[in-house]
């Protein structure tokens, strides 16, 4: 698990990701992190 402000990136155990809360901003700088170190997730 991950954190940006109130926004959680979240791995499950089957792999899935989730990203959980926070604002806009906070949503914009988890997205960002995962395109970078965890492209394979396909959030956004």
């Amino acid at each position: 698990m991950v954190g940006f402000g109130e926004a959680r990136l979240i791995q499950h155990l089957d792999t899935r990701v989730e990203l959980l809360g926070g604002t806009d901003a906070d949503r914009t700088a988890a997205l960002e992190w995962q395109r970078r170190f965890l492209p394979e997730a396909g959030l956004g």
